[in-house]
């Protein structure tokens, strides 16, 4: 697949997701020493038409030759010393995820006939950004196609629904997740979502990013004004998991697809873009309003 201009900066937009793990490397930025010993050690079979876009080390002294490669073509990885190294088609791939149900924190890459596991070593505590970077990424290459036009965040089978909070696997009847306890019912409300690149955004409103899926924060309702220029949203964001650093994370995805932050006034966060603004409202009864506005 060809990289251009746009997409290298879409690709970038994802890559913010964990720009605050050193073991991770983009483009330009990929050390060659780091880049060269994953080679030798995992992707000896990287063809010259491949675009290097990410490299991720794995290893606890920082030699990269275990992690993960990943190209315009093919996402190579090595799990632990010893172990082979393997490759996938980008096309191949059906779903990236981290299943919170087990005790392992690795990462799992979900092709038809197999799975592939990259360790976490490199990420700890960081696990859920890496994945949803890679995610994304991988999406915008054209992987996950098998995927739900919704299925960045949440995947959702006869038998199981993912949390839109830390993406763990739960059982299909289930009304809250068993590991983080979010409430599952905005998990299923497909209508209310789809995703472009890693992020969810709201479907009536395509470049406003979802309050909920990104924060965890379960949503409660929403309703849509009778004249159509405003959509209110409201949030349960009372649960001890809803940190500062995912409020500042729907900051960033604001700002990073143009979004203004013009202050905070009459209680809210207020953002602007073109004939458009938003108001992030978190009030004392752990109640979170989104409001999304038409000018005309």
């Amino acid at each position: 697949m060809y990289i251009d201009d746009n997409l290298k900066q879409e690709i970038k937009r994802v890559f913010a997701l964990v720009s605050g793990i050193n073991t991770v490397f983009l483009f330009e930025a990929i050390p060659q020493k780091k880049l060269t010993n994953a080679t030798l050690s995992y992707a000896k079979s990287l063809g010259s038409d491949e675009m290097i876009i990410a490299l991720y080390d794995s290893t606890v002294f920082g030699s990269a030759k275990e992690g993960f490669i990943l190209t315009s073509k093919r996402l190579y990885s090595k799990y632990i010393m010893g172990s082979k190294g393997e490759f996938v088609n980008i096309n191949d791939i059906n779903d990236i995820y981290i299943d919170h149900s087990s005790n392992s924190k690795d990462i799992t890459v979900e092709i038809s006939t197999n799975i592939i596991e990259i360790n976490n070593t490199g990420a700890l505590g960081n696990e859920d950004k890496l994945c949803a970077m890679l995610y994304g990424v991988v999406k915008l290459l054209g992987g996950l196609k098998s995927m739900d036009s919704v299925g960045d965040v949440s995947k959702q089978l006869n038998t199981e629904v993912r949390c839109l909070g830390c993406r763990a696997i739960n059982p299909g009847n289930a009304s809250e997740c068993e590991y983080c306890g979010v409430d599952l019912s905005a998990a299923r409300k497909k209508m209310t979502t789809a995703a472009i690149g890693s992020i969810q955004h709201y479907n009536e409103c395509p470049d406003v990013p979802d309050f909920g899926a990104i924060t965890g924060v379960p949503l409660l309702s929403f309703e849509n004004e009778s004249d159509s220029t405003c959509i209110n949203l409201i949030y349960d964001y009372s649960k001890s998991y809803v940190t500062q650093e995912k409020i500042n994370n729907y900051i960033i995805a604001l700002n990073n697809i143009g979004y203004n932050y013009d202050g905070y006034g009459d209680g809210a966060y207020q953002f602007t873009k073109s004939n458009r603004s938003i108001h992030l409202n978190m009030n004392d009864n752990d109640i979170a309003f989104v409001q999304i506005f038409e000018e005309d």
